[in-house]
């Protein structure tokens, strides 16, 4: 299966396709206007990187697209920008060098910290995403510092790597008068695709704001003065726009049962009245029957406008006249062209199955404003929503069997890793083990497992990672090829096939997992490096291997060599440091790198993992 790894915000799941009037907006990299009065410790570059084991330090080269900080003692700056926001949804990338602190200030008052926390156990509100401390002087010593936040849990990667920030932000609410009515709000913060703030409130601005008080916009502030830096792709979508609303709106409901949206011209309505918000519960019965709800949108503005239709039985939603959505089972989503003013607008739904739950949802959103539920919030989510089960990793080494659905992006197919052995670790990293191809497909920080697919009532064998996921690929790493200009396959001839031997739990519970192929036997073992800063991977090979054989460790779209026999793979996303006695090649191909050890010989080979 060809590897895949987001190494831009084209490949990120965050963006919308660039083309949508919902994509974010980029904050241009080709200089620094788009800054106020930058000063010399900021510059543009093309590419930014540490060397291993360096100090608070970047290489970089000539270019645009990086935005890069190097501090000094007397040029160290905060960066202000030209645009200012309220409400606003905030994605980028962000690299720190080795023991480097910096910060976002949100409208310039609110921080969101940025620090080399890679491997700490626990974590503090001054750590890695973390919503920094307020500051009284007024109050007695050691009690000024308030109110931090610190994230969920660490899934902050090796410096010298790119991370993916996105935060989502609403500013304080203010009256007619001025009066604050309502406080700012983090809606969300997710590091490296995880979720590690979820609706927090800010009581003020936090220590070391650079704009006095509080109010509804300003600028974003990057804080220059404590190590070396880099961004790229910031994006941002500033929210300051009317949401869609509706009025007249009335509802009609037919008992069942309905397998399909019935032809209302037909029928009578059991119920009918006016409603502030659709509900399926308007029904008055958790099954077979039908339900409509008509009535006006007033659009704010010409403009496009997307609208999600999510049910778990038939649905369909019509607006201004357009069959918008129909035979709906799923969340959909699906944009239209509106002109300001009232529009007509219909949205029905059927259920039959009894052993469904009642689900209905309608919501929008503008280019200016965010997604608006049209529903009620218990109409949209399950009435009796299952606990979750998850396995934890705290205390000692979990393994466990499962099958595994791996997903590098959304928009490539699920594929089912039926053999799967997954491995959880107290330092807070994990892995699991394709023991069919004895491979490791993933490997993750942050919590071990959700395996509530697999047991919850009769489950179907599925158990899901609960951290922040780095994809390594599901081809075969050992395989023979006839000269090294023979593409690596995704699969093997059965005459090179590996047989399973089973593993082997050491008296920590690291599994070493063996097999033989074609003859010889590998021995293949992962444990966690010192402080969980990646992993150590050692394989030992039993029995001569035929003559063309190799061991891919890495593949991506760019591998890049650094210091100390050390490789950054796909556009910084990871590195692999091979231990003394390993030899690898770097090779191109179609799809881009290779890193291979040929093993003509070789009866050992390691590495370090490094994320």
């Amino acid at each position: 299966m060809r590897f895949y790894l987001l190494m831009s915000s084209i490949l990120l799941s965050l963006c919308l396709p660039a083309q949508s009037p919902f994509s974010p907006v980029p904050l241009p990299l080709t200089d620094l206007t788009a800054f106020v009065d930058p000063g010399a410790n900021w510059k543009i570059v093309g590419h930014a990187r540490v060397e291993a084991d360096a100090s608070q330090e970047f290489k970089t080269t000539k270019g645009t697209g990086v935005l890069v900080n190097r501090p000094t003692e007397k040029q160290r700056a905060n960066l202000t920008t030209r645009m200012e926001h309220g409400d606003l949804d905030l994605l980028l990338d962000v690299m720190l060098a080795p023991g480097s602190n910096s910060g976002i200030y949100l409208q310039g008052r609110y921080e969101v910290q940025l620090l080399d926390s890679w491997g700490k156990k626990r974590v503090g509100y001054g750590d890695m995403g973390g919503i920094y401390e307020r500051w009284d002087d007024r109050k007695p010593e050691g009690a000024r510092g308030y109110a931090g936040i610190a994230p969920r849990v660490n899934v902050a990667k090796a410096p010298g790597l790119w991370q993916q920030l996105h935060i989502r932000f609403r500013p304080p609410r203010f009256d007619a008068q001025g009066r604050k009515t309502e406080h700012a709000r983090i809606l969300e913060v997710r590091l490296n695709g995880v979720t590690i703030h979820d609706n927090l409130t800010l009581s003020g601005p936090t220590r070391g704001a650079h704009r006095p008080g509080e109010a509804a916009t300003g600028p974003l502030v990057i804080q220059g003065d404590h190590g070396a830096v880099a961004f790229r792709n910031i994006r941002y979508r500033n929210y300051a726009g009317t949401p869609v609303t509706m009025k007249d709106l009335t509802y009609q409901t037919y008992k069942g049962p309905y397998g399909e949206i019935p032809d209302f011209s037909t029928l009578t309505p059991d119920d009918s009245g006016e409603a502030d918000a659709i509900s399926w519960q308007m029904a008055k019965t958790p099954n077979e029957f039908a339900i409509r709800y008509r009535g006006k949108l007033i659009i704010p503005k010409d403009g496009t406008y997307q609208f999600r239709l999510q049910s778990n039985g038939e649905s369909m939603a019509r607006v201004d006249g357009q069959t918008l959505i129909e035979k709906n089972y799923y969340p959909t989503t699906k944009s239209i062209a509106l002109k300001q003013g009232e529009v007509p607008f219909e949205v029905a739904y059927a259920k039959r199955d009894g052993w469904r739950q009642g689900q209905l949802g309608f919501s929008v959103e503008g280019e200016d404003f965010r997604r608006t539920p049209l529903h009620s919030a218990n109409s949209a989510i399950m009435a009796q929503p299952v606990a979750p089960i998850y396995v934890d990793a705290h205390a000692e080494v979990e393994p466990l069997r499962s099958f595994v659905d791996y997903q590098p992006t959304p928009e490539d197919p699920k594929v089912r890793i039926i053999y799967a052995l997954n491995v959880g670790h107290p330092a807070g990293i994990h892995y699991t083990y394709d023991l069919d191809n004895g491979n490791v497909a993933q490997v993750w920080r942050g919590d071990f497992l959700d395996a509530t697919p697999m047991w919850n009532n009769r489950g179907d064998g599925n158990a899901a990672p609960r951290g922040s996921l780095l994809h390594l690929g599901l081809a075969p790493p050992l395989q023979t090829l006839a000269n090294l200009d023979s593409p690596w396959r995704d699969s093997l001839p059965a005459a090179d096939r590996l047989v399973h031997e089973g593993y082997t739990l050491d008296a920590e519970g690291h599994p070493t997992v063996a097999y033989t192929t074609r003859g010889a036997t590998v021995h293949d073992r992962l444990v966690p490096a010192p402080q969980g800063k990646g992993f150590e991977r050692h394989l030992r090979i039993e029995g001569p291997l035929p003559a063309g054989a190799y061991y891919r460790i890495a593949h991506g779209s760019q591998i890049e060599p650094l210091e100390n026999n050390t490789y950054a793979v796909d556009g910084q996303q990871y590195n692999v440091r091979l231990h003394d006695g390993t030899k690898a090649t770097v090779r191109s191909t179609a799809d881009g790198q290779e890193l291979l050890v040929p093993l003509d010989g070789v009866a050992a080979l390691g590495y370090d993992l490094v994320f």
